[in-house]
């Protein structure tokens, strides 16, 4: 039972210490955050900040106790018979009073020592040595040899001023007149080159025009620097000076200051940015040999080291930026964090269709649909592909009409090559007819087969064929096939064995049927033999007739 009451005792007294140690550093907490938020107001001589005061003194309240001292600081500062070595501290019961024995120039009151881990005697005695040095300073920059050296360094710093500004015309002047002769001496390259979009004349004059705002940029910051040098010379205007070369210089400095610190960074982002250079150089190297077949892999075809090269370059650069990211300077500001979810989000909701299109152009690649060069039909669009990208394909129409057309599109639809199988066994051309259940099939085919010998664009080896490929209710539609590897020149190849099929059945008499069939005729429709140079057409074996 003892034993018992004893632990409830010592928890008892282990709670009331927690409580009166919690109680005790909210109280520390709450002294330390009204020491934190006190205002407090400078004392200041020549615009100079001495010290601060946040107390009151009887009933004069802290700001207007460093308005007042300010003030009496001033008329000491501009008293004749005061010498600053002459400052003391004088004890008394509520203050130490730095004096020179004839007025006081600032009491340091108990309350002052506030925060500042001094006490009262050493705070008044560490005030007289900052009030010694500030008069000291004062009566210095009044002085008769300091105002000489002033006039002096502002006269220098004017000639200087005047030989800059007179040199920098001279410069520009120079640079305009060599641009001149330079453009004159250059004015048909710069026609050929800009392909007369930019005429020489315009490009001088917007070239002088930059010199002029160069130049002019750099008179106002000359004369800037004079003005703030030179208000900087004399003490009733050194702190318009001094404020002026803040506004120039401290960027400045912050600029180096921050250059120093981000120093390792910036050297390994020039590192990394030197290996990722070479690295692509060596993927260039490796892919080119790829593309040309010295260099081969099983199954990686030639064709697709163009567009793996370019896949390869933007992964090693991403990963290189992915890399230096934590090294570049900045990159941990709320500022930067900011524009780089801003620019994700813009990539998100703008680039969809890109994205898709990247997609379909790489499927594209690895498909091997078709290659620069080859003649396609995507739905009712037939031409030469002249360029593939990761987002659209370019083909040339027979008529010379460029279509762009996306990769998305290519997937979704069905792509016809007539390139590749031409440099092999031959693409096949053909064409059909109608021909009527009166003419011997026996007879067409033969007809067919003279047509297609008498084209030019179709091979003799493998040879021409016929195929019957309906028996329909009027007529029966034949097929004629033929091969041909002069892919480019497709539709001149059909419109001579269109030609030449005219030829053969009207010179036999057989009649190809219309798609209209009501009843038969009295006389097959062909056209008689004496009629087929009829005029205008011209005879043959003239100049420019039709074969």
């Amino acid at each position: 039972m003892t034993s018992g009451r004893s632990r409830l005792t010592a928890l008892a007294v282990s709670a009331w210490v927690l409580l009166l140690g919690a109680r005790a550093g909210r109280a520390a907490d709450a002294v330390s955050d009204s020491l934190a938020i006190t205002p407090s107001w400078d004392v200041t001589l020549d615009r100079q900040t001495l010290f601060s005061l946040s107390t009151a003194f009887k009933t004069i309240p802290p700001a207007e106790r460093a308005r007042l001292v300010s003030e009496r600081l001033q008329r000491l500062a501009d008293d004749s018979q005061f010498t600053p070595e002459s400052l003391r501290v004088v004890e008394t019961n509520i203050s130490s009073d730095v004096t020179d024995g004839r007025q006081i120039a600032v009491a340091v009151l108990d309350d002052d020592t506030l925060g500042t881990g001094l006490g009262r005697h050493e705070l008044a005695i560490q005030r007289a040595g900052i009030l010694k040095g500030a008069m000291l300073r004062y009566r210095q920059g009044r002085s008769a040899r300091s105002l000489s050296w002033g006039i002096a360094a502002s006269a220098i710093a004017t000639l200087i001023l005047v030989a800059a500004l007179f040199l920098l015309r001279r410069i520009r002047r120079a640079l305009n007149a060599f641009l001149d002769r330079w453009i004159q001496a250059r004015r048909e390259k710069i026609k050929a080159r800009t392909h007369s979009m930019l005429e020489p004349d315009r490009l001088l004059a917007a070239l002088a025009s930059l010199l002029n705002v160069v130049a002019g940029l750099l008179t106002l910051v000359a004369t800037y620097v004079y003005v703030g040098f030179v208000l900087s010379r004399f003490p009733w205007t050194r702190g318009v000076g001094s404020q002026l070369n803040h506004l120039i210089f401290d960027p400045l400095l912050n600029l180096g200051t921050a250059f120093v610190r981000h120093l390792p960074g910036l050297v390994f982002i020039a590192v990394l940015a030197t290996l990722t250079h070479y690295v692509l150089k060596l993927s260039g190297f490796v892919f080119a040999e790829l593309k040309s077949g010295r260099l081969s892999i099983r199954g990686f075809y030639p064709e697709w080291a163009e567009p793996t090269e370019r896949i390869a370059r933007v992964l090693i650069v991403a990963l290189a930026v992915v890399v230096a990211y934590p090294s570049i300077p900045g990159s941990d500001s709320l500022a930067f964090k900011g524009v780089s979810i801003f620019l994700g989000v813009l990539v998100s909701l703008g680039s969809s269709s890109t994205v898709g299109n990247l997609v379909a152009g790489i499927m594209v690649v690895y498909m091997r649909s078709y290659g620069v060069g080859d003649i396609i039909q995507v739905g009712d669009q037939m031409g030469r592909v002249i360029e593939t990208d990761v987002l659209a394909t370019r083909l040339r129409t027979p008529w010379n009409v460029d279509i762009t057309i996306p990769n998305a599109t290519m997937i979704a639809s069905n792509v016809i090559n007539y390139s590749r199988e031409a440099a092999g066994p031959g693409l096949i051309l053909h064409s059909e007819v109608s021909i009527g259940y009166n003419a011997s099939w026996r007879q067409v085919h033969a007809m067919l087969l003279r047509a297609a010998a008498r084209t030019t664009g179709l091979l003799k080896d493998p040879a021409p064929f016929v195929r019957q490929r309906a028996l329909g209710d009027f007529a029966i539609t034949y097929q004629i096939n033929g091969y041909t590897r002069d892919v480019d020149h497709m539709i001149a190849t059909y419109h001579d064995l269109h030609k030449h099929i005219q030829d053969e059945f009207n010179e036999y008499g057989v009649e190809i049927m219309t798609p209209h069939y009501e009843v038969d005729r009295s006389q097959p429709a062909v056209v008689p033999k004496d009629r087929w140079y009829a005029p205008p057409a011209i005879p043959k074996g003239q100049p420019g007739a039709d074969e």
